[in-house]
């Protein structure tokens, strides 16, 4: 819960953040685990690096989530960002470890953890909802944990693969039986393919048990759609009701896993106006609830995931389709950066005595 001392912090605080050249954040797990040809994160602070933008990285893992809200944001361990090269071996440059005041020293911070979602990726997120609105932050980290990225194509039933979300082995077994000839099975906090299994719908029920209770206490099925040997898994990335780009992820020979950290490849795709059509419902429906940068995982023309913890795939979409998507992306960041700015000036400037 939020203290009454946060609060008055953060009144405080959205008198005096407002600036033009916004200081930039970027929260997520340790630096050495990014896989640079997929990560989105460094595309990101290469470019605003190269804009001339300060730029800080927080490794969640390094801080102390034990701390009330208030004293975690005003003493958060940061390094400074001095270089960010997907193409490089040495891909990211950081200075030694500083402490920061977030509420004075941020304009934007970018949450950039990936899944699973679980204890500790909630407590981090709630960390950060109490701070002031002056702050954009990409995406509301009260609703990435929230807003379900397996469960979210369930809103769009006119483009959704049917998907079920059991909370019971009864429930789970249920499901599986359902499914026409073939069920996949996903772990319900997961990703990158984690954990995930094909039954057929009459597999025994000791298989379906063991599966629960190593899974519990959710778990996603969904039918196998075929299109996925044929023509893999398409990601469709977005930023502020933007397409940035796409790629098409093929399993390996021999798998059914279209995740690029499972073996996958990407090839180039050009979205069909039904993907569009989906895409654009989305992030405008999303947008209402400060969702802005999110990836839409196809199937044929059967959408199976929305990603709004952590996006990636930028740097493969640029090679492949042969764009600078990260411009784009950057672009519409100090947009939404210039329209909340301008949105808090004028609500101060209504304030009595400002």
């Amino acid at each position: 819960m939020t203290s009454p001392y946060l609060k008055k912090e953060t009144q405080s605080a959205s008198r005096h953040n407002l600036r033009k050249d916004p200081r930039i954040l970027i929260t997520g797990d340790p630096s050495k685990t990014m896989q640079p040809e997929f990560d989105t994160s460094l595309l990101m602070a290469h470019e605003f690096l190269k804009r001339g933008y300060d730029v800080d990285y927080c490794d969640l893992f390094q801080t102390d989530l034990n701390k009330d809200s208030d004293s975690y944001l005003k003493s958060l361990p940061v390094q400074k960002v001095l270089f960010a090269d997907n193409d490089a071996a040495c891909f990211i440059g950081l200075a030694p470890v500083e402490t920061k005041n977030v509420f004075e020293d941020y304009e934007v911070i970018l949450h950039r953890k990936d899944p699973p979602v679980d204890d500790f990726f909630i407590k981090a997120c709630k960390q950060f909802t109490g701070l002031p609105s002056t702050i954009l932050q990409l995406n509301d980290p009260d609703k990435i944990w929230q807003l379900h990225e397996h469960e979210l194509p369930l809103r769009y039933p006119k483009f959704s693969a049917t998907t079920y979300i059991c909370k019971s082995l009864e429930e789970f077994v249920a499901a599986v039986r359902k499914c026409p000839g073939e069920a996949v099975c996903k772990p319900h906090n997961e990703c990158s393919g984690l954990g995930i299994e094909f039954y057929k719908n009459d597999v025994s029920q000791k298989v379906l048990s063991e599966y629960w209770e190593a899974r519990k206490p959710r778990v996603v099925v969904q039918p196998f759609i075929k299109d996925i040997e044929t023509s893999g898994d398409l990601r469709v990335l977005m930023i502020n009701g933007a397409i940035l780009g796409s790629v098409l992820r093929v399993p390996q020979k021999g798998s059914r896993l279209a995740n690029l950290h499972q073996g996958a490849h990407g090839e180039a795709f050009e979205i069909t106006d039904h993907h569009r059509e989906c895409a654009k419902l989305v992030a405008e429906d999303l947008a209402k609830e400060g969702i802005y940068f999110i990836g839409l995982d196809f199937i044929g023309d059967k959408l199976t995931e929305v990603n709004i913890t952590s996006p990636t795939a930028l740097p493969l979409i640029n090679r492949l389709m042969n764009i600078q998507g990260h411009l784009t992306l950057v672009d519409e960041i100090e947009i939404l950066y210039k329209e909340n700015f301008e949105r808090e000036h004028n609500l101060q400037n209504e304030i009595p005595g400002n």
